[in-house]
């Protein structure tokens, strides 16, 4: 990946706009999964190995440290043209 000071702040605002849609899909299947574990916990009365739940909130950090550094590059940008 270049570095962000190489990209346009359209293709910034684009970036993060996609990181955001994949922070709320991974939310969403995180939701879906601990309810199918619920489900199949109490209702089937099978043993689910929970180790899953930890996995999906462990790999979406990267997404979030992606984000941080899209915002930080976001902001030091328009601070630069609004004191112009």
């Amino acid at each position: 990946m270049k570095q962000l000071s190489k990209y346009t702040l359209a293709q910034l605002t684009k970036s993060r706009a996609l990181l955001i849609g994949c922070l709320i899909g991974i939310g969403l299947l995180w939701q879906l999964v601990i309810i199918v574990f619920l489900y199949l916990y109490f209702f089937k009365d099978q043993a689910v190995p929970f180790f899953v739940l930890l996995i999906l909130p462990t790999t979406s950090i990267g997404v979030f440290i992606s984000l941080k550094s899209l915002n930080n590059e976001i902001k030091s940008r328009t601070l630069k043209t609004s004191h112009l």
